[in-house]
């Protein structure tokens, strides 16, 4: 490829333009077909989300690790109207939300 950056590659033409990229593949400035979303392990109430640190076994090997928060999703009143919303469980517990009926 000479002294070009891996990410041009050069199309018929010799115009080093940015080939396309393959299908299935997430680029930067694409949008996801359909209604895909990911969704975060965090609290719509409070913020709070995943813990991170090491796993260490009894040879003290030590591999990363997270603990995940303790979501639930619920139906909620949310300004005058129900709403499904991922809340933790200490937000449940503490009267934080308000259950829909």
């Amino acid at each position: 490829m000479g002294g070009q950056p891996p990410s041009v590659s050069p199309l018929p033409g010799g115009k080093g333009r940015l080939a396309k990229p393959a299908a299935g593949w997430y680029t930067v400035g694409l949008e996801p077909p359909g209604d895909f979303c990911l969704m975060a392990k965090v609290c719509d109430k409070c913020g709070r989300g995943p813990q991170f640190g090491n796993k260490v076994s009894h040879a003290h090997n030590i591999t990363k690790r997270r603990w995940n928060i303790n979501l639930k999703e619920v139906r909620a009143v949310v300004s005058g109207g129900t709403k499904r919303i991922r809340v933790c469980t200490s937000c449940i517990k503490n009267g934080k939300v308000l259950k829909a009926a």
